[in-house]
């Protein structure tokens, strides 16, 4: 493995073992150009779901929150019934509250979106 590793630097290319093709990495990486316009703060939307794990094994979500730059609003499960009824009240007050606005979910990428999908 650690030939593997100086062959590649010496070609300036990368694998990640012997029988995996080589990776060109490209010469000129550009960066993204700015955003030209003003940005309207009023319409970003930051979110976040916090769950855990029951003594049952099962994931829960105890709390859900939005805050638009003016606007809050924090849902916790000892306000509710159960999980579900806290993310249906959730969901309702963010879009109700928050419309045409982008919404930035954090770690939305998968654990976030699959707990409260069955409320939305």
């Amino acid at each position: 493995m650690v030939d593997d590793i100086n062959i590649a630097k010496k070609h300036e290319d990368r694998k990640l073992n012997s029988s995996a093709p080589a990776l060109q990495i490209p010469p000129e990486i550009t960066p993204a150009k700015p955003y030209e316009v003003e940005l309207d703060l009023k319409k970003i939307v930051t979110a976040d779901l916090e769950s855990l794990i029951t003594k049952d094994g099962k994931n829960e979500v105890y709390m859900a929150a939005w805050y638009n730059g003016k606007e809050s609003n924090i849902f916790d499960l000892t306000q509710f019934k159960n999980s579900n009824a806290m993310l249906s009240a959730f969901w309702f007050d963010l879009i109700s509250n928050n419309r045409g606005a982008t919404l930035y979910f954090h770690n939305w990428a998968g654990y976030d979106s699959i707990l409260s999908l069955l409320p939305l």
